[in-house]
């Protein structure tokens, strides 16, 4: 299954408590990413957030994968995760074709 975590600085931090932790995140995350758990990364400039997307079984597993993060660990990051599915909304192009037809 895969899963969207959004990160955000976390309410009372700043890019002060940010800074010394960056280059310790970053290798986990690439640890993570090599490890295969970690299949896409990014970063949102204008609103300060980093989005990781998981490959897991189920979200105890990205739950422990995130606890490894160092800001995560001191508190500097707040997190939301949520689990993505296929959007099955699709289906309803196909049933108003069907729809039509009759």
């Amino acid at each position: 299954m895969k899963f969207l975590v959004v990160f955000k600085i976390a309410e009372g931090k700043s890019m002060d408590d940010v800074a010394p932790l960056m280059v310790d995140e970053i290798k986990e995350v690439w640890r993570s990413y090599q490890e295969g758990s970690l299949r896409e990364f990014y970063f949102s400039p204008k609103r300060p957030a980093v989005v990781l997307i998981y490959e897991a079984d189920d979200e105890a597993a990205v739950e422990i994968a995130v606890s490894r993060l160092p800001m995560v660990k001191e508190s500097v990051l707040s997190h939301e995760t949520f689990e993505l599915a296929a959007f099955s909304h699709l289906q309803a192009l196909f049933d108003m074709d069907l729809m039509e037809q009759e």
